[in-house]
């Protein structure tokens, strides 16, 4: 099953599951409710920092208990240049290879994902309120365009190919954070730390504007051999028409936020 079915697949099982009812469950509120706080069960959020980063986040909360929820988030980037390049470029690799930025401070993305956790509520409120710890998972696609690698074939002779495709990522993580409400209606989330490890798979390819004889094949399948990308695997293709690249390896990230929302 591929990873879009998969989430289509969790995302209906999480709807019917979790979705709130004309009428009380007693499995998933409180026994003798009687304050609207406790009946309050759904929560939809926005990221405030999102957008920070030009992507807009949508969480979708549901209260199952006072000790238990869980949650639905759905994440979308238009395409545009990579926020925060530089800085990213530096963790990463470093600032060795001047060809390998120039090509990332060039390169364009979107990016679209969901995720899912299941909150659980430590404190004495409970009911979506208070401190909480959270596993978590999170499927990430990215599909890039713009990404080009500039390599000398003779000495003085620059050529570049373009480059273009797409990333999916499978992350693992535990949050840890915090909710507050602000009133009867409005909420606040804030998650301060959620490290996430996980899976990358990547293609891209090129067309080159003419043929590549034999000699330019082999320069420029060495060049992009040469190109390292930490704890990652890497497939080089090259041939008359332009190259490929297979990437497969490890990804690290770290999930914060903080969310206004509004119960019901």
């Amino acid at each position: 099953m591929n990873s879009s079915k998969f989430l289509l697949s969790a995302f209906l099982a999480f709807f019917f599951c979790f979705s709130g009812t004309a009428q009380p469950d007693t499995m998933s509120e409180p026994v003798g409710a009687t304050t609207p706080e406790e009946l309050k069960m759904n929560i939809i959020k926005f990221n405030l920092v999102s957008p920070v980063f030009l992507n807009f986040s949508l969480q979708y909360e549901r209260v199952i208990n006072k000790f238990l929820s869980a949650t639905v988030t759905g994440r979308f980037m238009p395409k545009s240049t990579v926020p925060y390049i530089n800085s990213f470029y530096n963790d990463i690799f470093g600032s060795s290879d001047p060809a390998i930025e120039e090509a990332f401070k060039g390169m364009k993305i979107s990016n679209y994902g969901a995720s899912v956790e299941l909150r659980f509520y430590v404190g004495k409120k409970g009911y979506g309120k208070g401190f909480y710890i959270a596993p978590a998972y999170r499927f990430s696609r990215i599909e890039m365009s713009h990404l080009v690698f500039v390599y000398n074939d003779y000495p003085g002779i620059e050529e570049s190919l373009t480059f273009s495709g797409y990333s999916n990522a499978n992350y693992g993580g535990l949050l840890l954070g915090a909710q507050w409400f602000l009133g009867k209606y409005i909420t606040l989330d804030w998650w301060f730390f959620g490290p996430l490890a996980g899976v990358q798979n990547a293609d891209v390819a090129a067309a080159s504007s003419y043929p590549l004889s034999p000699n330019d094949q082999q320069i420029l399948k060495q060049k992009l051999e040469d190109w390292d990308m930490p704890l990652t695997d890497k497939t080089v293709e090259v041939n008359a028409h332009g190259a490929s690249l297979g990437l497969h390896g490890w990804m690290f990230g770290y999930n914060f936020g903080l969310a206004l929302g509004v119960r019901f």
